[in-house]
């Protein structure tokens, strides 16, 4: 598939014929995560429900040292995209890791640092099939394999549905994000990973408003971005005022940003800088009857 503008041309592969990996717009341009941990996250999220995380195993297709593979693994910790719990299989019969891949980059709100020792043993000790993973993202579906049969209660469902509604309180957001994080707590609860006794709710609210608001402004700079390369024509102060109308505009949607593509943005600075043109023409006496 050919793509043509006046300076560029791009070939593509047609998407029916080839293997792609849906991934948010926002973690290619992200200015926290480093290449090595795009590609790792990439690679994360393009997966079936069969899948396995085994750490060692993309360190060897990807041809990186232990020290490579480290440095991208304490990225995606350090800003929320990765997180790895160590769940005991009982006495005497070692430990399960579960691994947790967020496309929202929420599962560390306080950024904190995991020892590099802890990451090389991962790299080294992973490579039994006990592992599981579960990822939270925009485009995928959570796949993950519960540890734990036992039963939901009403108090936990309860504290669910509380949590995410106070979360998402005066925010726009999908209905797929929504189910999204009940999979999550739920799945949470199941594992044992979480108890009643253990749910700090002001805590967990606060976590989800903070990653809901910092994917809305990440989400709001590219929609900057797109407004900037179609907003290129005209004086300065025409340029600033569509701008800053085309901001305010999408700033104040009454459904969920992560809907928005460029080609929104692109149709309204078009419909911004037609007012005005007809608003000049009212004071045109070249356009009066």
């Amino acid at each position: 598939m050919k793509k043509q503008s006046k300076t560029t041309t791009v070939y593509r592969i047609d998407q029916e014929k080839g293997n792609y990996t849906t991934i948010s717009r926002n973690i290619l341009i992200s200015t926290e995560l480093t290449d090595s941990a795009k590609t790792l996250l990439q690679l994360c999220l393009n997966n079936t429900s069969e899948w396995k995380l085994v750490l060692s195993h993309y360190r060897k297709v990807l041809h990186w040292s232990n020290d490579k593979m480290s440095n991208a693994v304490s990225n995606l910790i350090e800003f929320g995209y990765l997180k790895k719990e160590k769940l005991p299989n009982g006495k005497g019969k070692g430990f399960t890791y579960i691994y947790i891949v967020s496309e929202f980059g929420n599962l560390n709100p306080n950024h904190e640092k995991i020892s590099k020792e802890e990451i090389t043993q991962s790299l080294t000790s992973i490579e039994s099939s006990d592992d599981e993973a579960i990822i939270i993202g925009h485009e995928t579906q959570i796949e993950a394999t519960v540890v734990s049969t036992s039963a939901m209660t009403d108090l936990e469902y309860n504290a669910i549905n509380e949590i995410i509604v106070k979360a998402i309180d005066g925010h726009h957001v999908t209905d797929d994000y929504i189910a999204k994080l009940s999979d999550f707590y739920i799945y949470k609860f199941k594992s044992g990973a979480l108890t009643i006794s253990k749910l700090n709710k002001e805590n967990e609210i606060s976590s989800i408003k903070r990653s809901i608001e910092k994917n809305f402004n990440s989400k709001m700079k590219v929609i900057e971005g797109w407004i900037d390369f179609h907003n290129n024509r005209g004086t300065k102060d025409q340029r600033s005022n569509i701008k800053q109308r085309a901001l305010r505009h999408f700033n104040e949607l009454e459904f969920p940003l992560d809907e928005v593509i460029e080609r929104d943005v692109s149709t309204k600075i078009l419909k911004l800088k037609s007012s005005i043109v007809d608003a000049n023409r009212v004071y045109d006496s070249r356009y009066q009857d």
